[in-house]
């Protein structure tokens, strides 16, 4: 599978990193196809929600570009030799964008709200052989299986697996409270979401934007000439007949990216 996407070439050289840093605000417009359905991490199901969840929130670990795991929240993990045992050390001195700390005691919340059925996360079968999970202090989680499973942590990588704060568990579709690289400044259904640098950023030296708008065009051939116009600095999954007509014009940059992906009937 590819991914096709589109770029005014400054705004992807800021997407990138490459222009360093500017005097003035650095801003990024992206284009999306639709409204979101949701702002809480554990729920999201399409496309647009997730580039939000990506933005907003961190899991424990998550895929390089090369598709392999590395950290993210968690800093470790080990399994027991029976593979039903699994401790993840978590990274200290992380905070919400509320300000609050990051603990132990958030992953516990996040998971207990994944796992309850009326939550109706897409990800809870994907928990289904978790028969425990607990603080073993304020930085480890302890997860007790009921079988053994090799790939355990390879599920916190999933979209609707971002962590939230234990205090705000059921509360994040009109409070959304991440540790992402950005935060939610406003989102107005139909037209944008805003979302602002988060200068407390555990990644150092990220984001190199200051702002993200997620601008809600649902035409394609809308967000085409939005960006024509400079409205818009990126667009994604352009169709192939797009490409064929965009490729030769003065501006846009074409990058096409392989990725893993699955399509469900």
């Amino acid at each position: 599978m590819k991914r096709i996407i589109l770029g005014a070439m400054a705004g992807l050289a800021l997407a990138l990193g490459s222009l360093g840093t500017a005097a003035a605000e650095s801003k990024l417009n992206v284009a999306i196809s639709s409204n979101l359905n949701t702002l809480d991490p554990n729920i999201v199901r399409i496309g647009e929600e997730y580039v939000y969840n990506g933005l907003v929130f961190n899991g424990l670990v998550r895929l390089d570009a090369d598709g392999k795991l590395e950290p993210d929240l968690a800093t470790a993990w080990d399994a027991s030799d029976d593979l039903k045992t699994w401790t993840f050390k978590l990274r200290q001195g992380v905070k919400f964008h509320s300000g609050k700390g990051f603990e132990a005691a958030d992953v516990v919340a996040t998971v207990d709200h994944i796992m309850d059925k009326a939550t109706g996360s897409t990800a809870r079968t994907n928990l289904s052989m978790v028969g425990d999970v607990k603080a073993l202090d304020k930085y480890t989680v302890e997860f007790t299986l009921t079988q053994p499973y090799a790939g355990f942590a390879d599920l916190f990588a999933e979209h609707q697996m971002r962590i939230a704060p234990a205090d705000k568990i059921g509360k994040m579709g009109a409070e959304p409270d991440g540790t992402g690289p950005f935060k939610l400044e406003a989102y107005t259904p139909g037209d944008r979401l805003t979302l602002v640098k988060n200068p407390n950023y555990f990644r150092q030296g990220l984001p190199h934007l200051d702002r993200v708008v997620l601008r809600i065009i649902p035409e394609m051939a809308a967000q085409i000439v939005a960006l024509r116009s400079g409205d818009i600095d990126v667009a994604w999954n352009i169709p192939p007949e797009a490409v064929s007509l965009l490729k030769s014009e003065t501006g846009i940059n074409i990058d096409s990216i392989p990725t893993g992906a699955w399509d469900g009937v």
